[in-house]
């Protein structure tokens, strides 16, 4: 899998996964890293989509209450 599909599935905190089979993905083996620094933007990015997939779980199942919109 390519770097960008890796990232839609894991949360990889604003930095870069070398690729990897989809084999390895779906046992939830950690991917690789690269060396580089962290990037803050996108590492908030991902932070956010993953606090809005929780509500929305938490919605769904019943036990919190929409947020205004």
């Amino acid at each position: 899998m390519s770097t960008e599909q890796i990232k839609e599935k894991i949360e990889c905190g604003g930095r870069t996964p070398l690729p990897m089979c989809k084999y390895c993905l779906s046992q939830n083996i950690t991917p690789p890293m690269t060396s580089s620094q962290t990037n803050f933007v996108e590492k908030s990015k991902e932070k956010k989509k993953k606090r809005k997939r929780q509500l929305n779980r938490v919605e769904a199942d019943g036990y919190g209450r929409s947020r205004k919109r």
